[in-house]
């Protein structure tokens, strides 16, 4: 219960706090700079265990999560905060806050890049490509980090091209271990709709996993979708409230980008909104529980992306109802 509740119960807390726009750049300000610290202490972990970065690669050394338990929880995180460091790259009037922020963004997209997780990477693609496209003021930016792509893939192509590899040649194992298991995880979410419609509890996948799953396939912890491991452990009930705020909230940030006359509340509309693609795109593939991880408490007792996502609720809720009354006025 209280998985669903605390997140809710975050969100009006700063309802009431964000009373001013400077409150707003502060708040979104704060999520680059956890992102960044938590890629720094990542790469400095990763590369000091693992020597160089070949050897980081080859051994799957972005596994262990760039500051986060792995890389399928810091990738939710990633996919929300990313274009957040571009708008701030963008529009912050601090130098400093510009630099900060532009040093984090080019680590997070190393740190995405080399994560070898293939999710991530297709989230990251298409937030790239939406950014490129229809963000022109970034466009300078986006560049550089397709040199730096081009760069990277000069000089360890050979290396990138054996892990990039999983995309169009799988193999069994991999078939089995990932794509395959993802699958079936989706399949027992679906048998779990039927059976206990209103949620196993957070944590309890495994419970029904055991009973189901093929024989062949590996111990899956959750569904692997968010959608499909919310409305397994809390209930289809919660899961179509979350698709509805999900609904809502890209009318909000549509209605904020065509109507508003602030020009920063305008790209922040734009910038959440594609945030919130790179999630839903991630999340369709990679799973995680709406708050807690029961099943690795108290080691891990909150998730930093459950944080980010309510948080961009809260601001996009706050601009469209102000910006609302100024229209309206």
């Amino acid at each position: 219960m209280t998985a669903v509740i605390e997140p809710v119960f975050f969100y009006f807390l700063l309802r009431k706090a964000l009373t001013s726009e400077i409150k707003i750049r502060r708040l979104l300000f704060s999520i680059i700079l956890a992102l960044g610290i938590g890629s720094i202490l990542g790469f400095y972990f990763m590369l000091s265990t693992r020597g160089n970065l070949i050897l980081f690669l080859s051994t799957r050394g972005g596994s262990r999560g760039f500051g986060f338990r792995g890389t399928n929880l810091y990738g939710v995180a990633a996919v929300l905060a990313f274009p957040l460091t571009l708008l701030f790259t963008v529009n912050s009037e601090s130098k400093i806050q510009r630099v900060i922020s532009a040093s984090i963004m080019l680590m997070m997209f190393i740190s995405m890049v080399i994560s070898f997780t293939r999710g991530l990477q297709i989230a990251l693609a298409i937030e790239f490509l939406i950014l490129l496209l229809f963000y022109r003021k970034g466009r300078k930016y986006l560049c550089l980090l397709l040199g730096l792509i081009l760069i990277i893939v000069l000089v360890y192509g050979q290396q990138l091209f054996i892990l990039f590899t999983r995309f169009w040649e799988p193999g069994l194992n991999v078939l089995v271990s990932s794509a395959g298991a993802r699958l079936e995880a989706w399949k027992v979410s679906l048998k779990v709709f039927e059976i206990f419609p209103f949620g196993l509890g957070g944590g309890n996948f495994d419970y029904v996993w055991e009973q189901f799953k093929p024989l062949h396939i590996i111990p899956m912890g959750a569904s692997h979708n968010i959608f499909l491991s919310i409305g397994t452990e809390y209930g289809v009930p919660t899961m179509v409230i979350f698709i509805i705020l999900f609904f809502f909230q890209f009318r909000m940030c549509w209605w904020i980008f065509k109507n508003s006359k602030n020009k920063l509340y305008r790209d922040i509309a734009f910038i959440i909104t594609v945030s919130y693609i790179g999630y839903c795109v991630y999340g369709m593939t990679t799973g995680g529980e709406l708050s807690h991880i029961i099943r690795y408490f108290p080691v891990t007792t909150m998730n930093s992306f459950t944080i980010i996502l309510f948080t961009f609720f809260s601001i996009i809720a706050t601009l469209f109802i102000e910006e609302r009354k100024r229209y309206n006025a």
